[in-house]
């Protein structure tokens, strides 16, 4: 998740993409927040790239796993926003 994470704020986010999806299924990903940030750049490249409603699908998931792990509250939750936004 960090490379997908440097990646994608060093403005390679077709690069970023490979590490973020691995992060995705990594075992025990779907308790982990760092999954639902990951989502979230995953919503954010898919936005750039022009495609609002694969990044919406994306931004969801991440908002209902924030939720679902108890960080529906915190920074784990405040990229989806922005891509919803």
């Amino acid at each position: 998740m960090p490379l997908g994470q440097a990646l994608f704020f060093a403005g390679r986010g077709e690069e970023a993409r490979a590490p973020l999806e691995e992060a995705r299924t990594l075992p025990g990903a779907r308790r982990r927040a760092t999954s639902a940030l990951a989502l979230s750049y995953l919503s954010l490249i898919e936005l750039a790239g022009g495609d609002a409603e694969r990044s919406e699908l994306l931004a969801r998931d991440a908002l209902a796993l924030a939720d679902e792990i108890g960080h529906a509250g915190t920074a784990a939750a405040s990229n989806p926003h922005l891509a919803l936004g």
